[in-house]
């Protein structure tokens, strides 16, 4: 019953079409931080979900209560160090390293 009224209330604040594309965005700003292993992590743990979940996800056709249930899911299937990165950001030895060109 809270969940319902929370997602009623942030639809009164945010129209959906905003909170969704923000959801979005957070996601891929917390797996552009990831480095190589945590983002193999991260996709392991998503495609482990029922295919509707992460079919629907990936075509943007969820509804955003499921929408956000799926995200919720996911993050309660995911190992600690990925629960980690998703809230807090990637640690230090979870930061994705760039080869420097010769060139």
């Amino acid at each position: 019953m809270l969940y319902w009224n929370i997602v009623r209330r942030w639809a009164a604040l945010w129209p959906l079409v905003l909170l969704r594309h923000q959801l979005y965005q957070f996601g891929l700003g917390r797996l552009m931080g990831f480095n190589e292993a945590l983002l193999r992590t991260h996709f392991a743990t998503f495609f482990s979900l029922p295919r509707e979940e992460w079919f629907g996800f990936l075509t943007n056709t969820l509804p955003l209560p499921r929408l956000m249930a799926v995200m919720l899911r996911l993050f309660a299937l995911s190992p600690w160090e990925l629960r980690r990165g998703l809230v807090l950001g990637a640690g230090v030895d979870q930061l994705p390293t760039f080869a420097q060109s010769s060139g």
